[in-house]
């Protein structure tokens, strides 16, 4: 069984032992150059430990000796830290326990749904090299970030790099920060000459961004709509809705202006609306928990609204909401999934100018759409080029319409080549608009950068 680090370069159906030992010298070479002398060493041992597994399997012999003295050396100086090595322990049983699920495997978070071991040596190394730095190590260090978030999906660029000539290599960072740059812009110019994505492409896109619904097209209207996925059990969504409902109405009459929770009137009305819209949509109940006790949060901070270390009535509306939010995962697979797979830093650091294309996107696709689908791309849309938007709740939103687009754009493109002749598909007419539309085409390749 491969590492967990192992599979960060790897396509999950190619393997070798030079790209494995290539691996292990760059992934210690971004750690040393943070100063982490033992995630250098963490992130060598595991890459070495690869080449000596594929080594062993090629009957590689020197290979294999080579790799196993690394991955003891390794291991020596990791052993100076019991936490991070707990830790590895802990995803290399999650990649075991997914092993009969390899493209699931690969787009899992590297450390799964774990607190990641070396997050504070890693935001110190971002700081230190930012992507738009003058240095040589912007690849590697989005690069990393992908793994982490498991959103990578550039194998044959990464298989690329790790073939890359060994003159260049040796040459230094700057020369394989050039022959990487050289790489991508081949890549670029590919896409650049496209007219549209590739349906099959954004389906791909699509199984990255899970979002507890079916994106369907209504055999009636010719638009495409949305169906709500879950496996909770009714008694439990009764159970938390009322739990909200509750929550709700701690604070008595905020009308009144005696009231010292008066300030909190905005978050109460976005709960109960929460509750009337999203009745049997256990995800967005989620969502609305987390993001009210976000905003009480917030209220906090700005003092309007009593200190939940003062107040017991606001801690207890914060911890009934952030726990109904656990059950959800905990009682729906989907919600879960969702929560997992929306686990990324890249989406956080989008920020509202990058996301200023997504309204003009959305008023063209929500054209394709029906209901609540349509409304909610507008909405997001809104949501993600606000700068006064918490920025998780912006991340979400970026997320939701992200895996919406995907799956309209996707059926927009099949109608317009006319590959959907066993299924209804989306107004002909609408479907070219849309298709057309160099908003959209722009803000799906966006997207497509993100996942």
């Amino acid at each position: 069984m491969r590492s967990p680090a192992a599979r960060l370069l790897t396509n999950p159906v190619t393997l070798d032992v030079e790209f494995s030992a290539r691996a292990a010298a760059a992934a210690a070479s971004i750690y040393a150059g943070g100063g982490s002398v033992i995630a250098a060493a963490n992130a060598a041992s595991t890459y070495a430990a690869d080449a000596s597994t594929t080594a062993s399997t090629t009957a590689s012999a020197s290979a294999s000796a080579s790799a196993v003295a690394a991955a003891d050396a390794a291991a020596y100086a990791a052993a100076a830290d019991a936490a991070p090595v707990y830790a590895v322990w802990a995803a290399l049983r999650e990649d075991c326990a997914a092993r009969a699920d390899v493209p699931r495997l690969m787009a899992a978070p590297l450390w799964h749904a774990a607190e990641r071991p070396f997050d504070g040596a890693w935001r110190s190394l971002r700081a230190k090299y930012p992507l738009d730095g003058d240095h040589p190590w912007a690849f590697w260090i989005d690069w990393y970030q992908r793994a982490l978030d498991g959103t990578e999906t550039r194998w044959d660029l990464l298989r690329k790099i790790a073939l890359i000539d060994d003159a260049v290599w040796k040459a230094g960072p700057e020369a394989v920060a050039a022959e990487i740059a050289r790489l991508q812009g081949g890549e670029g110019e590919s896409r650049s000459r496209e007219e549209a994505p590739d349906p099959a492409v954004l389906d791909a896109a699509a199984a990255r961004t899970p979002n507890a619904e079916i994106v369907e097209v209504n055999p009636d209207t010719h638009l495409a709509r949305a169906v709500p996925l879950s496996d909770i059990d009714r008694d439990f969504l009764q159970d938390a809705r009322d739990r909200m409902t509750d929550a709700a109405g701690m604070f008595g009459d905020l009308a009144r202006a005696d009231n010292q929770y008066g300030g909190l009137k905005g978050e109460v009305e976005q709960l109960r609306s929460g509750l009337d819209r999203y009745r049997d949509r256990p995800q967005r109940l989620h969502d609305i928990a987390l993001q009210v006790a976000r905003r009480v949060d917030h209220k906090e901070a700005l003092g309007e609204c009593p200190e939940a270390a003062k107040d017991p009535l606001i801690a207890d509306f914060k911890l009934e909401l952030i726990g109904i939010a656990a059950d959800f995962r905990q009682q729906d697979e989907k919600v879960r999934e969702v929560a997992l797979a929306r686990t990324t830093e890249r989406l956080i650091e989008v920020s509202p100018e990058a996301a200023v294309g997504l309204p003009a996107a959305a008023a063209v696709l929500a054209q394709a759409a029906e209901g609540e689908l349509a409304e909610e791309l507008v909405e997001d849309a809104a949501v993600a080029a606000d700068p006064r938007a918490d920025p998780t709740t912006r991340a979400h939103a970026i997320y939701r319409f992200a895996s919406r687009c995907f799956r309209i754009g996707s059926l927009i493109y099949k109608t317009t080549r006319g590959a959907l002749a066993e299924v209804a598909g989306i107004s002909r007419d609408v479907a070219v608009i849309a298709g057309s539309s160099a908003a959209v085409v722009a803000v799906i390749n966006l997207l497509l950068g993100l996942f």
